[in-house]
This record gives C-alpha cells, structure tokens and sequence, in this order.
C-alpha cells in the first residue's frame, strides 16, 4: 500500500505542482501589480497563462541544473524540488488576498460561459479543436514513445543523465545525445524521474500543442480578430498532420513553435503601443532564449520573427530602449548558455561519433550559397505538394529536377543533401516524420499571390500578409541555414504556426459555408493520422510496428528485440551496463534496466571489474579497445543482426531457469528461447511487433535447443509484392509468395534433427512476379517460432530443395 501511495503522489505531483503554481499566479500578477505595466493593461487568461508557463518551464529547467551540478538527479531530489514549488504557490496564493480556487480558474472559464449564444460555425470550430487535441493526447496515452528519433537519443540521453547524476556529463555513447538542444528532455527528465517512466513524457509536446493555440488567439485577438477569426486561425494549425504527430511524441518542434508564437505575441503587442517596456521585451527574450534551448532550427526563425515585428515598431515611430533590449538579450543568452557553452567544442567540431572521430559530419558538407538555398527550398516546398495520386507527383519530382538544375545544382546535390538520400515525392500520410500538408503549405503562398484581394483592404490585410511573408520568409531561411536537412515536415512546423494568424484573418473574410469546406478538407487531410505507423488510433496493424524497427542492425534488416535484451538484464538484476553503439533505438532495452543502472561506455572512466554485462551492436573492428578489454571473462548469449550481449556468468550461475549457452525463456524470442512467441518493446500491452525486413533480407542465430523439429513462419506483405526465400545454413528450406491477393501468409517448416546452432536467413526474391517493379520490397515477420517435438504431429519430413 505504501508503494502504491507513493507512485500515485510521483504521478499527480509534477502536475498538481504545475497546476497550483499556474493558478497562483492568476491572483498573483494583480498582487504584484503587472497591469501597471501597459503589456497587463487589461490581464486575461491568456496573459497569465503565458506567465504561468513561463514560471514552471523555468522552474523546471533550473531544477535540473542545480541539481545536475550537485550530482543528484533522483527521484527524492526532484519531489524537494517540487515540493518547494508547492509551498511557493501557496504563499503567493495566500499573500495575494485571493486564495479561491474560482478566482484563479473563472477568467479561462468566462471566456466559454456564454457558448450557447456562439454560432454553428464557431461552435464547429471549436468542437474540431476539441477532437485534435483529444485525439493526439489518446494517441499519446495509449501509446509508449516509439518514434525512431525518440527511442535513438531524446529518451536514451535521460537514461544516461539519470546514470550520471548530471545533464553535463563528459562523454557520451553517440554523438546526437551529446550536441543537440536538451530543453526539452530536461523538462521531460522531471516527468521520467516523478512518474517512474516515460510514459507521460509526450505531455511537454502535448502542452505545447495547447500553447501555440493559446498563442495564436492571443495574436489574433491583438490584431483585432474576433472569436471566429482566433478559431480558424487554431483550426488551421491544429490540424496539420505533423503538428497532430508531435502531439504525442517526445520530441521539440512543437515547444519551438510555441516559443515563437510566444514572441510574435509580444511584437504585436509592441507595435500597437509603440513602447519598448521592459517586462513584455524580457518575457519575449525568455521565451526566445527557450527556444534556442530546446532546437537548434530555432536560429532560421527567430530572425525572421525579430525583423518583421522590428521593423514596423519602427517605422510606426517607436524608439528603441536600450535597457530592456539589453535585458532580453542577456535573458536570452543565459538561458542557452548552460547547454551551448558548456558544448561549444562539441557543437562546433566536425566529429559527430566518439567511435569513429576521423568521419566528418554530414551537417559540415558545402558552401553557403543563394542557388543552393533556392534549390533546397524548392526540394522542401515540392515535397510538401504530394498527393495520392502518382501522375501528380511524378510530374512535381520531374519539374523539381529541371528547376534544381536549371540553377546549377543536382537535385541530389551531395553539398546539399543529408546521408546520400535521393530525392523522391512520395505520399506518406500516416509516416509521423514526412507527412505533408498539402493544404498548409499551398493556402500561404496562394494568400502572397493574390488571395489577400479577399480580404479588406486595411489592418487586417496587412496582418495577413505580415505573417504569410513570415511562413515564406522562415523556410527560405530555413532550406539556406539547414540546407542538409531535407524532407522533413515535422522540422517546419515552425513556419506553418507563423503562417497561422494570416491564415485566420483570410478565413474569417469569406462565407462561412467556404469556411465549412475548407475545414473540412484540412480534416480530411489529417484524418490518416489517426492510422500512423507508430500510434495508430484506427488500425489494425500494431501500434508498434515501426519503420525505424528495421533500421537498428548493421545489415539495416529485422527488428533486433532491444526490450527482451533489457528485461532480462533486469531479471538478472544488472546493475551496470557497458554500451558500445552506434545511432540505434537503444532506449528499448534502457527503459527495462533498473531505476539504479549505472551506465558506462567508452571514454568514460569506470571500474572494469564492476561491469556485470556489455551491450554492442558495432563490429570487431569497430569496437573501442575498452569495449573488448569489458568482454573478458563474460559469457556471450545473444547475438543478432549485430547486436550482442555478454553477462557476468555469475549472474547466470545464480538463475535456475537459465539454460547453459541460452538465454531464459521470458526472453519470448523463439529463434533465441526455443519456444514462444515474438513480443514487442512493451508486452505489458499485449502487443506483438513486426520485425521489418527490406531487399537485403534478415538473418537470425538459432541456438542449441531441446530438439525442435518444426519451424513455424509467419509474414505480411509490407510493400511491394514478392516471395520470401527461409535458408537454413544456406540450405533453402522453402518460400512464402507475398502479392496483392495473399498479402500474409503462415507456414510450418520441418528441420533437420540437430542443425543448431545454425543461422536462418530470410530473403525477398525481387525477381517475383516482375523483376521490372520499380517499388521498393520489404516484409514484416510476425512469427518465428521453432517448435519441439511434443507440439507438431504428423509433418512431412525436411526436404532441402528449393
């Protein structure tokens, strides 16, 4: 009971804390007197609101670095922490005179009190909003983060923060955990320690999503838009397919958009008054400084938003202060400065991976140059015109090319295009990483060349072309910054929230049975996000049957089971673990370690003698000296698609049910156990995997076992038809024909009495049913499963030809 008791306050503190916090300081920002301050003239929810948020992203992010430099990041340290903040809001709730609950929770409240009397249009409106935001937060909560990014580095860096006992560590096992922004980790790094786990982690980003609405009607509302305007206006952000993705993961571009919002909010308010006070220029500096923290993609856009609203507070007649400039600008810089000062060396070397410092970093390739910036803004913008329909989007692939060449660059260009990918429009509406928004991107540019004539002629015209010039504007400067970073939508997300409020005021100018319309082809373009790959709501196929699964072995070919490697070292009772890694989804088996796990890897100073088990999915020779000097004396029990395992035989010798070169049969990974089925990262759910293989096929290690005879295979077709060839030890032992018609198929094979161990090798014929289809082949395995003797009666015996 204790236990429980426990768990359930780690759980509900980060949020109550939050909460009160948010609510005290309602009451508080009259204590303290803000509305003498012009920016508070008239304070409403969304003003505290903002202040609020603003209190507790600090709050939070501070926290982990003092704690961080006392070497205490614990669960134990973090609750005194949120205590403190706890014991903060009640004295600034009690010291405000107006300790009630309805007074700190009425203004939000009275902005919805008289929604009866609001029109079908707006009530719409809102009632699509309310299903986004419900829809990304079920996906969120039904689904553990699974996405590829996500389980490589923004989760897996937390772990080894949480090893460390610091958000500074010196070294790191992969180069991404140690440069990129971590804003938004931290922040995340205070759910993971209070609620035990990472499941309630997506809710930074889910927050986020809920800010840049909040942000964008605030805007709005500034700029003079009434109800139906501010609702059109969320509604068109709200439903872009990568913003409704983001929701739910554990990643930054929504936190970045909403940080911009946030100081276009405070550039409008500027320009209305003319003045430069010092509370709203620093608030704007705080949140630009969050910016730069939690994404680097944050210096294409923050530039853009800073002229724009500069330049018409100046030409409108307002003086710059020098005093609040400077305090914002000093905001800004020691907010980012505990990450990028610390990293400076790092960030500006062109090494990007401690295991192989001679690689030079793709981010270093190229000249800056305006035809290389055009080419890649071309690249982006086409990609985001996809639609499903082939014809159009081999026309836009074929025009794109003779553009890029026409300015003197190949479409494929290596200065300007990241890891050798080849640009290609394809239509990918449930992939959370490149889902277009055809819409989204078209209605901007369409505003720019002609659609402002809808609008009248005035303020609001010109607040619609202010913020479409913003969309362009930012990924022009985007494709020139990043210009490597291609063919990503979720990275431009920032634009599309920029190009919100214009959107809005273009909206609100026609009818609305047009406005009916065209929100409902924008939910009919986000409809296919509810079946992504990664956290469907409406599918069959499984929750985690994830692309990147088949993306973490050398041979880049089937899943590689990363949970089961973790769950049993916990059931061993690891507690340090050596990593020697590349890029990979590691955080599949570091979320099933033990809260204490200390994590070591190469570089980093450590006792030898107390590593219990090695993790590695490199090469001989590619593993650290330290790595090899760490296997000694270790027993080898798994190995597959790269990835192996060594464990102290001490940890073996003490557990019964552990076979002597195997490992146990909870590791539920037939090929490896014997018997049982495959299961996926998170069995808790009751979800299998899909084990994704691709053209080079997929290779697994059978092990000794009790003498199975039989083979059981199942796999579903994935794209493109063809026929899955089973080698055992080069020995064909049948095939499985996958088309359009026989899209799975089940079968058992016969083996030969002791072959093992031996390697099983999975490979597509490309040569069926045509070898001239163009599309790419891959498979999904969703069973493997060897079988003894006592569970198959009466097959044929084995035949080794094809």
């Amino acid at each position: 009971m204790e236990s429980l008791l426990l768990s359930g306050a780690f759980v509900l503190l980060p949020a109550t804390s939050a909460l009160l916090l948010f609510s005290s300081l309602l009451p508080c920002a009259n204590s303290c007197k803000l509305e003498s301050y012009g920016f508070f003239s008239a304070l409403g929810w969304r003003e505290a609101s903002a202040v609020s948020a603003t209190a507790v992203v600090l709050w939070a992010a501070f926290g982990v670095c003092v704690l961080s430099a006392l070497h205490s990041l614990s669960t134990p340290a973090f609750l005194l922490w949120w205590t403190i903040a706890l014991a903060l809001s009640c004295s600034a709730w009690i010291s405000s005179g107006k300790p009630s609950l309805t007074t700190a929770l009425g203004i939000p409240l009275a902005s919805f009190q008289n929604i009866r009397d609001w029109s079908w249009l707006e009530k719409s409106l809102l009632a699509i909003l309310g299903a986004s935001l419900a829809g990304s937060l079920a996906m969120g909560v039904f689904s553990p983060p699974n996405n590829g990014d996500v389980l490589i580095y923004h989760l897996p860096r937390q772990l080894v923060w949480i090893s460390q006992g610091t958000v500074f560590p010196e070294f790191m096992p992969y180069g991404h955990m140690q440069k990129m922004p971590p804003l938004t980790e931290w922040l995340g790094l205070n759910f993971y320690l209070l609620t035990g786990g990472d499941r309630w982690h997506f809710l930074v980003q889910w927050l986020s999503l809920l800010f840049c609405l909040v942000f964008i009607s605030a805007i709005l509302r500034e700029l003079g838009g009434n109800r139906k305007t501010q609702l059109l206006g969320c509604v068109f952000f709200a439903s872009l397919p990568a913003a409704f993705f983001q929701a739910s993961n554990s990643k930054n571009d929504l936190f970045l958009a909403a940080a911009l919002l946030g100081c276009s909010w405070i550039g409008e308010k500027m320009v209305a008054s003319r003045k430069m006070e010092t509370f709203p220029i620093l608030l704007a500096g705080i949140w630009a400084g969050l910016g730069i923290l939690a994404k680097g993609t944050a210096l294409a856009y923050l530039p853009v938003v800073a002229f724009l609203h500069a330049s018409r507070f100046l030409f409108l007649g307002g003086k710059i202060r020098f005093l609040p400039l400077s305090a914002a600008l000093t905001a800004c810089a020691l907010i980012g400065s505990p990450h990028y000062a610390y990293q400076a060396k790092e960030i500006l070397s062109a090494e990007i991976s401690p295991s192989d410092p001679g690689k030079k970093s793709d981010h270093a390739n190229g000249k800056f140059s305006a035809a290389t910036g055009a080419s890649v803004l071309l690249r982006n913008y086409t990609l985001q015109m996809s639609l499903p329909w082939e014809p159009w989007n081999r026309w836009l692939e074929k025009t794109a090319t003779r553009a890029s060449e026409s300015l003197g660059i190949g479409i494929n260009d290596p200065d300007s295009t990241f890891g050798g990918q080849q640009f290609a429009v394809q239509y990918y509406p449930t992939s959370e990483d490149v889902a277009t928004g055809f819409l989204h991107f078209l209605l901007p540019v369409f505003l720019l060349c002609g659609g402002f004539f809808f609008i009248s002629p005035g303020k609001r015209r010109n607040a619609a072309l202010l913020y479409a010039a913003a969309f362009l504007l930012s990924l022009a400067l985007f494709s020139f910054l990043f210009r490597w970073q291609l063919w990503h939508s979720r990275l431009m997300i920032p634009a599309v929230a920029l190009a919100a409020p214009g959107i809005g005021f273009f909206f609100a100018s026609l009818r609305a049975y047009t406005n009916a319309v065209l929100c409902a082809l924008l939910l009919l373009w986000l409809a296919p996000s509810f079946s992504s790959w990664a956290r469907p709501l409406f599918a069959k196929s499984s929750v985690f049957s994830l692309p990147e699964d088949g993306l973490v072995g050398r041979s880049n070919g089937a899943s590689v089971f990363l949970t089961s490697i973790g769950k049993t070292l916990r059931a061993l009772g690891a507690s340090t673990v050596y990593l020697d890694i590349t890029n990979a989804p590691i955080h599949a088996a570091l979320r099933y370690l033990p809260p204490g796990c200390k994590l070591h890897f190469p570089r980093l100073p450590g006792d030898p003698a107390k590593i219990q088990s090695v993790i590695t999915n490199l090469p001989d020779a590619k593993l650290a000296p330290e790595t090899l000097a760490r296997t000694e004396g270790k027993r080898l029990v798994f190995s597959l698609e790269g990835w192996r395992v060594w464990i102290d035989p001490s940890l073996l010798e003490n557990t019964g049910h552990i076979a002597k070169n195997t490992l146990p049969a909870f590791f539920q990974i037939s090929p490896i156990a014997g018997t049982g089925s495959l299961q996926g990262p998170y069995p808790d759910h009751g979800v299998p995997v899909f084990a994704n293989a691709y053209d080079q096929g997929s290779s697994f290690l059978l092990p000794p076992t009790d003498s199975p005879n039989t083979l059981a295979v199942s796999i579903s077709r994935f794209e493109g038809p063809c026929s899955v060839e089973i080698f055992l030890d080069d020995e064909p032992l049948g095939s499985l024909p996958l088309d359009e018609k026989n899209s799975q198929l089940a079968k058992d094979f016969p083996l030969p009495t002791n072959p093992f161990p031996s390697v099983l090798t999975l490979l597509p014929d490309r040569s069926y049913p045509s070898i001239y289809d163009p599309r790419p082949v891959s498979f999904r395995l969703q069973k493997l499963q060897v079988l003894p003797p006592e569970k198959t009666k009466n097959l044929p015996a084995h035949n080794p030809s094809r």
